[in-house]
Order: structure tokens, then sequence, then C-alpha cells
């Protein structure tokens, strides 16, 4: 934000001395793009509007670079050219000296952003599992103790140094223990091969069970950073109704939330009071919808970090409900796939309000019957347009539905 802040009041600089030069007999063309006494001495204003011609072309191409699709897609691009921020605060410099004040601020935090990459490369953890998942995921366990009190919704910058020395990448914790920290990574198709993320699922790919690859076995971490979500703060109560919709790898704040909501799922059917962790107030009923390009009709079983949540939604007693929706194959046409189907397993992208109305809305009838006031809570996350849609889904619900309490809360994928 601050490097766009930035970059806006340049503009603005830009528009204002167009117009308070529009009236001086030089063409603008030449003020702006010449030096305007040549040949000339450096010094007075001589070089003053070329060199910040430089800066701001520079520093456009730098913010043009760092929006969130080329970042999210090419995100080696997007770092390298980030370096020329450098040409653009010595343009500045040159074109006014004044200019320097102004990038002190950010200028600190990425001095700041550098000591800590440089402390946390000091101190490398051993990653004690990876695997490669159903599709083009991958999940790796890091043995770790800064990750004991973090919160479903937060995340830690992970660095895999065999992998790439300098990147940093935002990862949501799909579990967290005092001893170790599970994430879960994404390669989506569109890509390029030599991408992180691409890297990385190759890698898991390519090892031997039980074996973790030579460029995967060690982790710098920072963190754990961001924001706890509400389901994790609030008290959910057994009137309660929770629905996460989510998409690709936003699946991993959704199963961090499932842990605090129910527990260890290994322990949540144990009949034994002292060994299960559940919660003595469960929410009514616990929904999970994951769009994904998993490839296989037994996802749910496949992936590790999900199958014991799928094992625990086939018991008759469990409060969860697991859905996968399966969108490896091009072309299938959003909503159509989900509106009667009830399957574990569906091929094609699914429809927010359809599943809402199938699955939420009963169970609001049935509390309204009995006096009871059924508290929806749906959680959101994926992509922009997958979140978007939600969005609007929701809205669309709440409208025709205006007796249920719907909240709905999102988190994105871009930072």
């Amino acid at each position: 934000w601050l490097g766009y802040t930035l970059f806006w009041l340049a503009a603005a600089h830009l528009v204002l001395t167009m117009i308070s030069y529009a009236l001086d007999l030089t063409p603008l063309a030449q003020l702006f793009f010449t030096v305007l006494y040549y040949p000339a001495p450096w010094g007075n204003s001589d070089y003053l509007f070329i060199t910040g011609m430089i800066s701001f072309i520079v520093l456009g191409f730098v913010v043009v670079t760092s929006l969130s699709v080329v970042r999210r897609n090419f995100y080696n691009f997007f770092f390298w050219t980030h370096m020329l921020v450098f040409v653009s605060i010595a343009f500045a410099y040159f074109h006014a000296s004044m200019s320097i004040f102004y990038l002190i601020p950010g200028m600190a935090m990425y001095g700041v952003d550098i000591v800590h990459r440089m402390v946390s490369r000091c101190f490398l953890a051993k990653v004690l599992n990876v695997r490669h998942e159903s599709g083009e995921f991958a999940t790796f366990v890091v043995e770790t103790k800064l990750a004991a009190s973090a919160q479903p919704g937060n995340f830690m910058r992970v660095c895999l140094p065999g992998i790439s020395s300098h990147e940093f990448h935002p990862l949501s914790i799909v579990r967290a223990t005092p001893t170790s920290a599970t994430f879960l990574v994404s390669a989506p198709r569109g890509r390029h091969s030599s991408e992180w993320a691409h890297k990385l699922v190759k890698a898991a790919a390519e090892s031997k069970t039980g074996i973790v690859p030579t460029s995967l076995q060690q982790a710098a971490l920072q963190g754990p950073f961001g924001t706890t979500l509400s389901l994790a703060k609030r008290n959910i109560g057994c009137n309660d109704a929770v629905v996460f919709f989510v998409g690709g790898s936003g699946i991993a704040p959704a199963l961090a939330s499932l842990h605090k909501l129910l527990g260890d799922p290994t322990l949540a059917l144990g009949h034994d009071e002292k060994t299960s962790n559940v919660a003595t107030e469960q929410p009514k009923r616990i929904f999970l919808f994951w769009s994904a390009a998993v490839c296989d009709e037994s996802a749910g079983s496949a992936i590790s970090v999900l199958a014991p949540w799928t094992t625990l939604a086939k018991s008759p007693v469990s409060p969860l409900r697991v859905q996968v929706f399966d969108t490896s194959t091009p072309g299938l046409e959003t909503g159509t796939v989900s509106l009667q189907n009830d399957t574990d397993y569906t091929r094609g992208r699914p429809h927010l309000l359809a599943l809402l109305n199938r699955h939420v809305l009963p169970l609001t009838q049935k509390a309204s019957d009995v006096g009871e006031d059924l508290s929806v809570r749906v959680f959101v996350c994926g992509p922009s347009g997958f979140s978007d849609a939600a969005l609007e889904c929701a809205k669309v619900f709440k409208r025709q539905n205006h007796a249920v309490k719907l909240d709905v809360e999102t988190e994105s994928f871009a930072l």
C-alpha cells in the first residue's frame, strides 16, 4: 500500500506540474523529456524534468509488475523487477534531493524485513514429512515451536532454501501443535513451471514414500502472522450452523478451524471422554465444501490433511459434512452439478446459493418450527472470482430469507 500511495502522489505531482507549466512557451514534450538547455552543466533545474520522468516511469513499471495477477503467476519476475525501485529512488533524488525524506518510511520497513529474513535464515527448521497429494497439491510438516500459539487464519512466511534461497511465501497453517506446523501448497494449472510452488510439488511427487527430498529438508519460518478468524474467537453454540466454502489452498484455514471446533478428528469419535477432545457444545451442523482440481474421486480420503475429516463426516453422530468439487475438467458450468448432487465427490464447480438452499435452509426451517433461532456463519476463501461469486450468493440468500441470521467472513489469497 505504501508503494501504491507514493506512485499516485507522484502521478498527482506530475499532473499539477503539467498544469502549472501549461502556459509556458516551451512544449511539454520538450520540457519533460529533454535537458532544457543542452549542453548544460549539472545543477540548478537543467536536469529537473528528465530525471523526474525517468523516476516516475520506472516506478510505474514496478507498480504494474507488483499487481496481484503478476505477483501470483510470475513471482520471480515480480521479485527481480521490484529491484528497479532503487533506480527510481536514485533518479527521484537527482530530481529533487528532498524526495529522499518521503522514501525513508518505505526504506526503513524494507530494511527491517531484510534483517528479519537474514535472522530467520540462521535458524533453519527440520522438515519432518513431505507428501504429494492428489492433483497439484503437496503437504509438508515442519518441526518448530513458533506455531504453538497459532490460531485459525494465521499464516507463516516459509522459505525452502533448497528451492529458492530468497523467496519467502505466506502459507496458511493447516494444523499447529506445540512442536510442529503443517502446510498445504497448491500449484495451480496455467502457472509457470519454474515458480516456487511448482518446484515444491514436483519435488514432493518425485520423492520416495517416507523420504524427504534433499531440496525440502530444511525450512526458514517467520510468524505466525495474520488475524484470527472470528469463528475461532466467538462461542459457537449448538444452535449454529457453520459453512466453509473454500477453493484450492483456501482449505487450509478451514481445516485449522475444524481443529478448533471439533478437536482432533482421530479422537473425536472416541468413546472414552478422557481421550475425546470434542467441545461439550458443538454446532448443529458443519459443512465443508471444497472446490479444487483434485483429479481423483477418492480425493477426500487420499489427501492426508482432509482424510481424517472425511472419515469423521461418515459417522452418523458427527455434525460434519464434507463435499469435494473436482474442477480438473475444464468447461463445466458453474453450479449445474451442485443443485441436486449430495455425493461426497462431484465433478464441476460448486454454487454457494444452491448449497445453502439445499443444506442450510432446511435447518433454519426446523429450528423455527421448535421456536429456536439458527445462526449461520459462512467462511469463504479462494481466488478473487470465486470469493466474489460466493459473496454475491450469500447476499441473495440473505435477501430471500430475511429470518436467517447470516454472517459471512472472507479471507483473501492476496496479501
